[in-house]
């Protein structure tokens, strides 16, 4: 499988236009590369569009992150500087993504 990155402004950008579902460190990645599956609910944290209160459109970014005792939190998105310099922000375009368990099994079943 080949694995694309790119850098956060990149990224944002393709996020942006709709291109990617959501912005992923590849060092925050947990994935099964075998079935090219992004496990998300292994995943530190990620970022993607969420929807807006007053709008009801998917327009805010929403980061959210997975805490030592295995609950998630969110938020509107506070990214690090060390993450706005990097240039590992994988292509998830090209990924099934997986936000529970349950998910990921169906997604392996149906193989």
């Amino acid at each position: 499988m080949d694995i694309k990155l790119y850098s956060f402004s990149e990224s944002l950008d393709k996020l942006k236009k709709k291109e990617i579902p959501m912005l992923v460190r590849a060092k925050y990645m947990k994935a099964d590369f075998q079935n090219g599956c992004i496990l998300l609910y292994n995943t530190e944290k990620y970022v993607r569009f969420h929807y807006s209160f007053t709008s009801g459109e998917p327009d805010i970014l929403w980061q959210t992150v997975l805490q030592n005792d295995g609950t998630r939190t969110g938020c509107l998105a506070k990214i690090d500087s060390e993450d706005i310099l990097a240039d590992d922000y994988i292509d998830t375009s090209t990924w099934v993504l997986c936000d529970y368990k349950q998910d990921y099994e169906k997604v392996i079943r149906k193989d």
